[in-house]
């Protein structure tokens, strides 16, 4: 897949946790959805859309839980850092807690 999980940092802790992605092959972001699970009855079910963004082999995916403004930043091997929020109020990545990436390859949707 063109994209794949490093890792998750800072479980617990809103104001710096995240889940790390690394773009394996040029491709668009759109295609993909990130899911986040838990194995309790009343846990986390939450899902994260991607934007709308061209990304390139060499690039990074920061998600951090919390709120804030989606922006770039250039690292060391010369490609970008993507950085964006899932917007959550409190911690989603606990004990138990399934990352889940998802490549869409056809859908449908109905908004009400």
């Amino acid at each position: 897949m063109e994209i794949g999980i490093l890792n998750i940092l800072d479980k617990k802790d809103i104001s710096a946790e995240r889940i790390v992605l690394q773009v394996r092959e040029d491709c668009n972001s759109w295609a993909f959805i990130l899911f986040c699970n838990t194995s309790k009855d009343e846990g986390c079910r939450k899902s994260f859309i991607f934007p709308n963004m061209e990304i390139h082999k060499g690039d990074m995916i920061t998600i951090y839980s919390k709120r804030g403004t989606e922006k770039k930043q250039k690292i060391s091997n010369g490609n970008i850092n993507h950085i964006l929020y899932w917007k959550e109020d409190n911690s989603i990545w606990e004990k138990n807690t399934t990352a889940l990436l998802v490549k869409v390859a056809d859908f449908t949707y109905k908004s009400i």
